[in-house]
């Protein structure tokens, strides 16, 4: 009995470790993927190309997404499962808690590895519901099989880290935005004016697009909005 609850024990430790080790190698892989957000003309394409890559391959994307969250459900269970039954094999609880170098040799990692693992797990969650199953947004300049659109996660990603103070500012002043200009050539070029078509194009807030489209309509260069909400352009292209 002793020697199966030692080889129990051993096993699993060696599931903790080797479950580990391939989220910490999935985690490094993961990082060097996103840095191509940072890369690219315009913004995002190298990042949502990246992206766009993966998914294509369909059904094996999807079998490593399960693997991976096995790995992750096999990590935690076996963990928690293995931190009850040394607690449940304890007697009475120690009289003396000290850290590495103390009596019990216990290190600060390992008394709030319960407390960084719960929050590590709320990032996770909170991480694939918003990217992984979020709003769905397609680009307008990256397409693939001549023409097919590709989804915009570079737009998605700086919209939920978006520094909304700074964006509000054009809002609350009287400034002339550095991007009006740039965003009136737009329009008359692509004779298709709209908040969203602003805000998707520059990656900018919802509020700055919509301040710079009523600008447009100020200076007679795009008209009021129509029951469908869509705007004629005014200004043609000379």
């Amino acid at each position: 009995m002793a020697n199966f609850i030692t080889i129990s024990s051993v096993l699993k430790k060696i599931i903790i470790a080797v479950t580990g080790i391939s989220l910490f190698l999935f985690l490094i892989v993961h990082l060097l993927g996103n840095i191509t957000i940072f890369t690219g003309s315009p913004p995002g394409r190298d990042f949502n190309a990246y992206a766009h890559f993966l998914e294509s391959f369909g059904i094996l994307f999807t079998i490593a997404e399960l693997g991976l969250l096995g790995f992750f459900g096999l990590h935690i269970t076996t963990s928690l499962y293995t931190n009850f039954i040394n607690y449940k094999s304890r007697k009475s609880r120690y009289a003396v808690s000290n850290f590495a170098g103390g009596k019990s040799k216990k290190t600060y990692a390992s008394t709030s590895m319960v407390i960084t693992g719960v929050v590590v797990m709320a990032f996770l969650i909170w991480h694939v519901l918003q990217f992984r199953f979020g709003p769905y947004y397609e680009t307008i300049y990256l397409s693939v099989n001549g023409g097919e659109p590709v989804r915009d996660l570079y737009r998605l990603i700086t919209e939920e880290f978006s520094n909304d103070t700074f964006e509000n500012e054009f809002v609350s002043n009287n400034t002339k935005d550095e991007l009006y200009e740039e965003a009136v050539k737009l329009v008359i070029r692509e004779q298709k004016a709209s908040t969203s078509f602003i805000q998707r194009y520059f990656r900018i807030g919802y509020n700055r697009a919509a301040t710079i489209i009523e600008k447009m309509e100020e200076n007679n260069i795009v008209s009021k909005p129509g029951r469908a909400g869509k705007r004629d352009i005014i200004l043609k292209d000379k």
